[in-house]
């Protein structure tokens, strides 16, 4: 009796992750991907439709509507009360909507968007909407079924049926909903949120479908058993082709991962994606030597939040011996820029070579997680036979748990947020490698990661007014991330190492009135601090204009590998530039965006904020405003010359234009 029950819920939850997984995997690059892609849909999607079957199965049994509809009817045939009560529903939940959306923003005016006082508030303000809606229900309800029902009598004076049947009523509200929200999504939503509605397709085929299944139930009662059977067996056999595939295919796995929303979701909820993408063989990315080329230890400083201006080798008072001291012994990058504004996507442009409005990956949860198909540096390294580790803080980025992906390639890992613990943790790790050595022990050669934020963590709770005092503070910072440095780099190994040491990122002091990052792209939040000393490397400065997400392909070339050509790099090599090869050359145009990556159902904007600099212009362009600064009369940015320089101004818009274009297609 039970399982009689409950196969109309199977089967139709069955059809339906079908229907859904077959929606979604239709783009797949083979027919076992597509099979894969169905199975992980209906692992996910089985459960959801057979509890919401089972749950809508036992409503309707227990308010058994032909009955409740048969007390509605009224002479005639018709349900006055049944349109009365249906368009109140539809009127209350707008209402609902629309005094829950303009209490959010009223709340946000007041409170500057405190979550706590806005999590008190909103509950009040629905409940507060709920109660008036229900003591306004019962007159509104009487009104609309007056309303109809007199409308109805004159219909049928005329001789015809009753307008207000249940199918008529229910099928004028389904379409005036339909209509309702497309206007809404339109007009309201489309412009202000960037939202794929294509990613609901396949779960809205799957409810349909489910729903069909059970109508179909009831008139089909000898093909059921043997069309059930078939489709639950389908369903099990896409399941197995998906569970094959995450343990035999693990690069099919995470191509579905980065294109399927539903299976995403389900990969997320039943599998580990790291260690799905650990099984990935990484022969195919190993760099290629250079002939007769020696392969040095690299030690790669990254600083969070650094601006270049405020630091002793570019001109600022910040009390940094250890950097002026690497400055001294290497080469300085006068001009060098980060690709984004946030850490987010600025420090993953670093670690892959890839723009960070090109990074793809799920940003649905607030940080984001990159697409595995991406290729590190320490992977690149690692597969060529070094040694790699990091020491790091910021668990929100590094930390496995965190799951963004930036760990992959480090053999040994330390996130330790307490930025002087983490400088021990290392110091003490180069000591008792550097013993192995000594006692003769064969090493590889090392990949050092060293990634600090104590420059980003600046600002106290309550900032100074004065743009003095907050810089003096700003200094302050950097002043202990050096002593940080200092302590990493106070001793060379047994071989000299490479030393890289830059910033994701800068950071807005209020000189613009902006404080912070993610502010808008000015030098204060894009221009960098780069360092490179270490053998081969020339000393002085460097002229030419370069992006932190070259340093991908340089390093690999100052570690005697030739830069891979992958067209997921956006980055080239300047290792020439730090050997001193050729003089310094007018600099190059680049583009800087704070697009986030591409997530479920995000849509790239079709003109996101850019700056481009060439020679010594730089142009920066969000919307309709649009300013160019001469860098070389102006490094403050204050003289804008958008107006007075149109040919110039159309050079770099188009330039930025390319990079916005190349923004859209695919990295892999």
């Amino acid at each position: 009796m039970i399982a009689r029950w409950l196969a109309p819920s199977v089967v139709a939850a069955c059809a339906g992750a079908l229907v859904a997984g077959a929606l979604e995997g239709r783009a797949a690059p083979d027919t076992l991907a597509s099979i894969a892609s169905a199975g992980f849909v209906a692992l996910l999607a089985i459960p959801v439709l057979l509890a919401s079957s089972l749950a809508a199965r036992a409503l309707v049994a227990a308010w058994r509507p032909h009955a409740l509809g048969e007390q509605l009817r009224e002479d005639g045939g018709g349900m006055p009360r049944l349109a009365g009560w249906v368009a109140m529903l539809g009127l209350g939940a707008l209402a609902l909507a629309w005094t829950t959306f303009q209490g959010t923003w009223l709340l946000a005016a007041w409170t500057a968007f405190k979550p706590l006082a806005v999590g008190f508030a909103q509950p009040v303000i629905a409940v507060v909407t709920v109660l008036a809606l229900g003591a306004l229900s019962r007159p509104t309800v009487r009104m609309f079924a007056a309303i109809a029902r007199a409308i109805d009598r004159r219909w049928q004076a005329r001789g015809h049926g009753t307008l207000l049947a249940p199918r008529t009523i229910l099928a004028v509200a389904g379409l005036v909903t339909a209509v309702a929200g497309y206007v809404i999504w339109r007009v309201l939503v489309r412009p202000r949120v960037a939202f794929d509605p294509g990613v609901l397709h396949a779960p809205v085929l799957g409810v349909v479908t489910a729903w069909l299944v059970h109508v179909a139930w009831r008139r089909r009662e000898r093909a059921r058993a043997v069309v059930g059977l078939a489709i639950v067996a389908l369903a099990a056999g896409a399941i197995a082709s998906a569970i094959v595939t995450v343990s035999s295919r693990p690069g099919v796995t995470i191509a579905i991962w980065s294109a399927r929303p539903i299976a995403r979701l389900s990969i997320e909820r039943y599998f580990d994606l790291d260690a799905i993408r650990d099984r990935v063989p990484l022969d195919d990315i190993a760099p290629v030597s250079r002939p007769a080329a020696t392969h040095p230890d690299l030690v790669i400083v990254t600083l969070a939040g650094v601006r270049a201006d405020r630091t002793p080798i570019y001109g600022g008072p910040a009390d940094m011996p250890a950097l002026r001291q690497l400055a001294e012994r290497g080469a300085v990058f006068d001009h060098a820029f980060a690709s984004s504004t946030t850490p987010e996507r600025a420090l993953p442009a670093i670690l892959t070579g890839t723009a960070a409005n090109r990074l793809r990956g799920d940003s649905s949860r607030g940080r984001l997680r990159l697409d595995p198909r991406h290729v590190l540096l320490a992977e690149r390294f690692r597969a060529a036979g070094y040694e790699t580790a990091a020491f790091v803080c910021c668990p929100a980025l590094w930390s496995r748990a965190a799951r963004t992906g930036l760990h992959r390639g480090f053999a040994h890992l330390v996130v330790e947020p307490d930025e002087t613990r983490l400088g021990e943790a290392a110091t003490r790790w180069l000591a008792e490698r550097r013993r192995r050595a000594h006692a003769g022990e064969p090493l590889p050669p090392l990949l050092l990661w060293i990634h600090l934020d104590g420059a980003r963590a600046w600002a106290p709770p309550e900032l100074p007014a004065a743009l003095a005092a907050r810089e003096h503070i700003y200094d302050r910072a950097l002043g202990a991330v050096d002593r940080v440095v200092a302590d990493v780099l106070g001793e060379d190994g047994p071989r000299a190492p490479i030393v890289v040491l830059t910033s994701e990122r800068g950071e807005a002091l209020g000189d613009h009135e902006q404080v912070g990052h993610g502010a808008a792209l000015r030098n204060g939040m894009i221009r960098v601090p780069l360092v490179i000393a270490g053998p081969g490397i020339q000393r002085g400065r460097v002229h030419d204009t370069v992006s932190v997400v070259d340093l991908v392909p340089t390093v690999l070339d100052l570690a005697g590998y030739a830069p891979p050509a992958d067209r997921s790099l956006d980055g080239r090599s300047f290792a020439a530039l730090a050997r001193g090869v050729r003089s310094p050359q007018v600099r190059g145009g680049i583009a800087f965006t704070t697009t986030p990556a591409l997530g479920p159902g995000e849509r790239l904007r079709a003109d996101p904020p850019g700056a481009v600099i060439e020679g010594p212009w730089k142009l920066i362009e969000d919307g309709p405003t649009v300013e160019l600064y001469n860098l070389d009369t102006d490094p403050h940015e204050r003289a804008n010359h958008a107006t007075v320089r149109p040919e110039v101004m159309r050079k770099l818009r188009k330039l930025l234009d390319q990079h916005r274009a190349r923004a859209r297609v695919s990295p892999f």
